[in-house]
């Protein structure tokens, strides 16, 4: 009879940091997008457990093309909070760098389509008018105040997901050196 290896550890971290995330996430969009406080959270719960969802699949789907060495250090780390000793060199740092920054832009890539999507489904369309004059009234100097008055949406998420992830990184180094 085998023993079940279940990675409860993991699972705490990731519910941990998705709280932190969905916090510091809602609180930008709040401010910086003029949403409600429940519509700011309902958002980056959304966005958060998507991506999270999005990127596990990812993770599962890439770590069989991962050489063998690598793959075992994922794999140590998962289920044993700890990377093998054997053979740490500079390229497993660099490579671990990469890998951080490779991450992050991937999820704040999703994190801004998503985004958009929600936007795109939930608000509701702006009224065209069928006149061609008020088109033509309609100067430079008003279009131009029009799109600095609509929020930069990349923007807003890049200081959301950095945000995030800088109090995340801080959460697992005092975590690591055992401060916490």
């Amino acid at each position: 009879m085998g023993s079940n290896v279940f990675p409860l550890p993991t699972i705490l971290f990731q519910f941990l940091f998705l709280l932190v995330a969905i916090a510091i996430e809602s609180f930008i969009l709040h401010r910086n997008l003029n949403l409600g406080r429940q519509t700011s959270a309902d958002y980056a719960m959304l966005i958060n457990l998507l991506s999270s969802i999005v990127g596990w699949w990812i993770f599962f789907y890439v770590l069989p093309l991962l050489p063998v060495e690598l793959r075992a250090q994922v794999i140590s780390y998962i289920f044993f909070d700890a990377f093998f000793t054997i053979n740490q060199s500079s390229t497993y740092t660099t490579q671990l760098i990469l890998t951080i920054f490779i991450v992050f832009l991937s999820n704040y890539l999703l994190k801004l389509n998503f985004l958009q999507l929600i936007q795109f489904l939930i608000e509701p369309p702006k009224p065209t008018t069928s006149e061609p004059q008020e088109r033509k009234l309609k100067t430079i100097t008003a279009r131009n105040v029009e799109t600095q008055e609509r929020p930069n949406l990349a923007n807003i998420m890049f200081q959301a997901t950095f945000c995030s992830y800088g109090v995340i990184l801080v959460i697992i180094f005092l975590i690591r050196s055992e401060i916490i």
